[in-house]
């Protein structure tokens, strides 16, 4: 039995009575381009070429027939799963557990269930309330209320396999979770039809939902809602006519559920959909049919060319077409599997195998054929091959036809030169011509000759005849030898030879000896070197667009010159641009796609012939349909004209350049991957912008239009402690000059640590308890600051932000020792000047990685010449791998040397705690430590940079940065300007939580699950007080605590990543929202994006979805408000800068703050 879902196929093999021995169930799966793996815990895997996950399906069960076979009531066990591959086929390998099967318990029939589901169908809701249809709720309603509101569900199941099949019964299930009323048989039911018109999932709204017939329709009138006995319930359709119109032709557009009379009455029920991960019972679609069984045949096998000679069958071919007929009484698609191998008689030549492949479908009875490649076969192999009929549908196979003798005999080749696939290095497509920008381009063009060997390559460059005024006749001819045949000769024309502006065409031939191949036609080229202002106005960091689908290109143009051969934008491929949009002097304005990604590939599509207005601002829209395969050209909203282009586009995968040649200015470059329609066009056109020029049209507002444009995100502001002088300032003025660790400021990208240090004997002095330092009998004191700054990377990761020669894995260091004064008995001198001072710096990676000083040695000196100049300079390097992160700890240390022997002991210069000591007399204040007395526990805060070289908001433009080394205690703050009018409805609602989380929505009930009293608590806020006071007992401050981010792992289904957790836990709380501000008349109209109709406002949360204190684990202590979808959007941008910019990865605390 084949049970169809909304996501593809159940396939179940149902027993009906006890097996006598062990079964072993082999199922054939036939996925296209997908594999299909055995993952952890017996889970079905179906991933493409790239290895990465497109679907998986739970271990396969199975249940016996207790409870008419309902599986949440019936006796159910997890199945041994295997995935088996021989001959290139690959089987699903079920091992049902014998004694489940034999227990006396267990009713029969015993249904085995192999979920192996692929992403085919749909299933939506769609209301009169003429909101759009959101494909991924997870629960559907259909019916009507009171008030006016009617539903409809839409089902699409996959029934390409269903034509020419007799059915003889089909049911639709549907997982039933609410009703206005519960019972068997309820006054008002719900009808199943089928339905008649095309819709598209992503575009569904009440006012273009499809039509629908009702012949063969169904009604149910059960209800199921909490006060059922049974809960939940599914509800079942018989829709075996409606399935038997589908075989017979009828083009399935799928199914509605809707009340019968859609009149105003209370007759809803509410299902769950493909998409709900709570009760997992998606609709189904169950089909019964018979036919006859799949017996896939194989005959009249065929070889050409091919001869007999002398009873043996002999083909002068090395790519002979192998042929044959197959055929299966049963549907399906039928291919034909063909395998070459060495006669096992001719063991000098090779054994085994040594081709194999299959034939395209073909209908049964019809001819299935394969052509041998080039390479396979070589003159006078006695070869053998066989072929068999395979039934992808039915996953049946024939046997393999007998072996086919076969004698390989080609005839001797003859040396035949020739020349192919000539081009220009560098050059590029420009509305259909050839244009190098070089002076001295490189001509290339492959040689051949069947007999192999090598050959000669000869060039000639001539003026093109049509342009006289440069010219006429040959300009240059060159030649290069021993060319290898099959492979590239390459000349480069010499400097001199050519001039910036020519129109010139070029030519090739191969020659072999006396033997030359004709002159290949002459290819056309101009000159055009870039010069200074031609260059692109802007190139991104990757494709911006797929070039292979649908897409429009839109901008504001002002140029003053007519006549200029301009380009728009255009997205780079390897050799040409996929597209242009532009401006030609002999055709005017045009919107041309290349015909390939090669250097000699031609242009197609609008040669508009009109020419663009001058000194004046206009709009230009180009439109590529990639369904019609048509393209269209736009001047100021009116279409100028469209043309069919053949062939299929392709992707091109480079980066995408604005302003790309053109002189003049340009505002507003708008990118869709849509084919906007024209309506669209001139709303566009319409838009109020903010030119980049005065003369620049300004229409009156439209509430059609609300296009996301891509705005500036914030500057990034390294804000650092800069100096030396910036840290010992920042000590001195604060409450802790002589605090016990010494003095520190760290920031992400700076840290900043200054201290005083003293050795020998100093005295407390009772009469000056408050004074400090306390006046010394014998020895001196150092002050010492260190500064130390990290960088940030660009985009590609070549240089850091704000420029310099620096790197992203490199930290700065900067020294001093100042303020050095000896004392004997309270009073300065110099006899400690000629003590030995050494500072150096020490460095240890984490995991074995490698830190190390690169600039900068450690020095020892008299304290006389450290007075005279105490500053020194370092610098530190990560040998960070690429894609890696790790840590590198700092220590900058002082020494003293030719004192007591533990003076020698290291002085740590950062903030080592240091603490008071007393032994007799002698009273260490804080800040002074003489070493070698006892001291009490100490803690080390080292400086710790995490270095990475992993690449964040990829290809993202602004913010995409790659490496980085950040100080790893620092607090990294997302903060927000109340001010910042782009976003301020966002700032306001994240205000409001940090500041009032009670008067949020959604309220949090006043007590919790046992019954203790509870307040909502927003966690983030870095200006929360840390601590509590509660009850006389001091607690953390839940408010202070960190939010955490989350990333998931890039394989991880999106419904199991906890970003979309978080914003399911949203959804009651939004929906909820949107329906009081409707009611309350507060929901603005639709706005118009990418030619779609969308809700204005979008229903922000805090704590944010991309953290793991989102709505999902955050038990109600979240908030939600409805805000402007622009707004909306662009903070979102604001808070991926602010993860790239400071390095906020998986599982990494930051803070928040709102400030003015």
């Amino acid at each position: 039995m084949v049970t169809v879902l909304p996501t593809g196929f159940r396939h179940d093999v149902v027993l009906r009575e006890r097996p006598g021995k062990p079964l072993e169930i082999r199922i054939g799966v036939e996925t296209g381009d997908l594999a299909v793996s055995r993952g952890k815990g017996g889970r079905l895997l179906l991933k493409g070429k790239d290895k990465k996950l497109v679907a998986s399906a739970a271990r396969p069960v199975m249940w016996d027939g207790r409870a008419n076979g309902r599986l949440p009531l019936a006796k159910r066990l997890e199945i041994g799963t295997d995935v088996v591959t021989k001959n290139g086929r690959t089987e699903l390998v079920l091992k049902p557990d014998q004694a489940f099967l034999t227990d006396a318990g267990t009713t029969y029939p015993v249904r085995v269930a192999a979920a192996v589901t692929l992403p085919l169908g749909a299933d939506i809701d769609v209301s009169s309330d003429d909101l759009p249809a959101l494909p991924d709720n997870p629960y559907m309603m259909a019916g009507t209320m009171t008030g006016g509101t009617k539903a409809r569900v839409h089902l699409r199941f996959d029934t390409a396999g269903l034509q020419g099949s007799t059915v003889t019964n089909a049911t639709l299930s549907m997982n039933t979770i609410d009703s206005h009323n519960c019972g068997a048989a309820l006054a008002n039911g719900i009808q199943v039809a089928r339905l008649t018109g095309a819709w598209d999932p992503d575009n569904l709204y009440w006012a273009n939902k499809p039509a629908h017939t009702t012949e063969d329709a169904s009604t149910n009138f059960k209800g199921v809602n909490f006060n059922c006995d049974t809960y939940p319930d599914s509800m079942d359709w018989n829709v075996t006519g409606i399935a038997q119109d589908w075989a017979a032709g009828a083009v399935n557009h799928g199914l509605v559920l809707k009340s019968p009379g859609e009149t105003n009455i209370n007759n809803y029920r509410v299902f769950t959909s493909s998409e709900d991960t709570d009760f997992t019972l998606p609709p189904t679609l169950t089909i019964t049919t018979s036919g006859p069984a799949s017996q896939p045949a194989v005959s009249d096998l065929a070889i050409t060319p091919a001869q007999t000679v002398d009873g043996t069958t002999v083909t002068p071919s090395l790519t002979p077409q192998l042929a044959a007929t197959i055929a299966d009484p049963a549907s399906g698609n039928l291919t034909g599997e063909f395998e070459i191998e060495h006669d096992p008689t001719a063991t000098e030549q090779g054994t085994g195998q040594i081709w194999a492949d299959a034939s395209p479908a073909v209908a049964s009875g019809g001819r299935a054929t394969v052509s041998v490649p080039v390479g396979k076969l070589a003159d006078g192999w006695k070869i053998r091959w066989r072929a068999r009929a395979v039934n992808a549908t039915a996953s049946t196979a024939s046997a393999w036809s007998g072996w086919q003798e076969l004698t390989v005999d080609a005839a001797d080749p003859v040396s035949d030169p020739s020349v192919d696939a000539l081009q220009v290095d560098p050059s590029k497509q420009v509305s259909g011509t050839t244009v190098t920008s070089s002076l001295t381009p490189a001509l290339l063009a492959q040689v051949n000759n069947p007999i192999g060997g090598t050959l000669r390559a000869e060039f000639e460059v001539e003026h093109d005849p049509a342009a006289t005024g440069q010219g006429t006749g040959r300009i240059w001819a060159g030649a290069v030898d021993d060319v290898a045949s099959g492979t590239q000769a390459i000349v480069q024309i010499p400097a001199g030879t050519l001039t910036d502006g020519w129109k010139i065409r070029w030519r090739a031939r191969a020659v072999a000896g006396q033997t030359s191949s004709p002159w290949a036609e002459w290819r056309e080229a101009t000159v055009d070197v870039v010069q200074a202002g031609e260059e692109p106005l802007a190139t991104t960091a990757g494709p911006i667009i797929r070039t292979d689908q649908s897409f429009t290109v839109a901008a504001w143009l002002r140029w003053s010159d007519k006549e200029g051969a301009y380009s728009v934008a255009e997205q780079l491929g390897t050799h040409q641009p996929a597209f242009v949009l532009g401006n030609t002097p002999d055709r005017g304005l045009v919107f041309t796609r290349a015909s390939a990604d090669t250097a000699d590939a031609g242009s197609a599509g609008v040669f508009s012939d009109v020419e663009p207005p001058v000194n004046e601002w206009f709009h230009v829209a180009g439109v590529f349909d990639a369904t019609a395969n048509t393209m269209s050209l736009y001047l100021n909203g009116a279409l100028l004209r469209s043309e069919t282009v053949s062939g299929d586009p392709w992707n091109a995968a480079g980066a995408m350049t604005l302003g790309t040649r053109m002189m003049g200015s340009v505002d507003e470059i708008l990118i869709h991957q849509s084919a906007l329609t024209a309506a669209d066009i001139g709303a566009l056109v319409s838009v109020p912008v903010m030119a980049l020029g005065a003369e620049r049209p300004e229409p009156a507002p439209t509430a059609k239009a609300d296009e996301f444009t891509a705005q500036a995100l914030p500057s990034f502001d390294y804000d650092r402690v800069n100096s030396i002088a910036d840290c010992t300032r920042l000590r001195e003025t604060s409450d802790f000059r002589y605090s016990t660790p010494g003095w520190r400021d760290l920031r992400p990208y700076s840290g900043c640590w200054s201290k005083i240090l003293a050795y020998g004997d100093w005295t407390y002095h009772p009469t000056e308890p408050g004074k400090y330092p306390p006046k010394p009998d014998d020895g001196y004191k150092v002050e010492a600051t260190v500064v130390m700054h990290s960088y940030l990377g660009t985009a590609d990761g070549n240089g850091v932000v704000g420029g310099g020669d620096r790197l992203p894995n490199q930290v700065k260091i900067w020294t001093q020792l100042e303020d050095i004064v000896g004392y004997d008995d309270g009073e300065p001198t110099d006899d400690f000047d000629d003590k030995q001072l050494q500072l150096e710096v020490q460095v240890k990676g984490s995991d074995g990685a490698a830190c190390e000083v690169t600039e900068g040695e450690t020095r020892r000196a008299a304290i006389h010449d450290w007075k005279r100049d105490g500053y020194d300079e370092w610098l530190v390097e990560s040998s960070v791998g690429e894609g890696d992160a790790h840590n590198c700890t700092i220590r900058p240390l002082l020494f003293e040397f030719g004192g007591v022997n533990w003076f020698n002991e290291a002085r740590p210069l950062w903030g080592k705690i240091e603490f008071e000591n007393i032994l007799g007399d002698i009273k260490l204040p804080f800040g002074i430590q003489a070493i070698g007395l006892p001291t009490g526990s100490r803690s080390e805060f080292a400086p710790v940079v995490r270095c990475d070289d992993i690449v964040f908001s990829k290809n993202f433009g602004d913010r995409q940065h790659t490496g980085a080394c950040i100080f790893a205690d620092a607090n990294r703050i997302f903060t927000m300007k109340r001010g910042d009018a782009a976003i301020d409805e966002v700032v306001q609602h994240i205000d409001k939580a940090l500041t009032s989380p009670g008067e949020t929505i959604p309220a949090l009930p006043p007590t919790d699950a046992q019954g203790r009293p509870q307040s909502k608590i927003m966690p983030g806020n870095i200006d929360a007080d840390s601590h509590i006071t509660v009850g006389g007992q001091q607690y953390n401050n839940p408010a202070h605590l960190w939010l955490v981010r989350n990333t998931d792992p890039p394989d991880t289904e999106k419904t199991d990543t906890l970003t979309y957790k978080n914003r399911k836990a949203i959804g009651p709380a939004c929906r909820a929202e949107r329906t009081r501000l409707k009611t309350e008349g507060q929901w603005p109209a639709n706005v118009i994006v990418n030619g779609k109709s969308v809700p204005k406002l979008q229903c922000d949360e805090y704590p944010f979805a991309s953290t793991k204190n989102g709505a999902h684990n955050s038990k109600g202590h979240f908030s939600i408000r409805y805000v402007d979808r622009v707004k909306n959007r662009l903070h979102g941008q604001y808070l991926a800068a602010f993860y790239s910019r400071y390095r906020v990865g998986n599982d990494n605390r930051f803070w928040v703050r709102i400030s003015n």
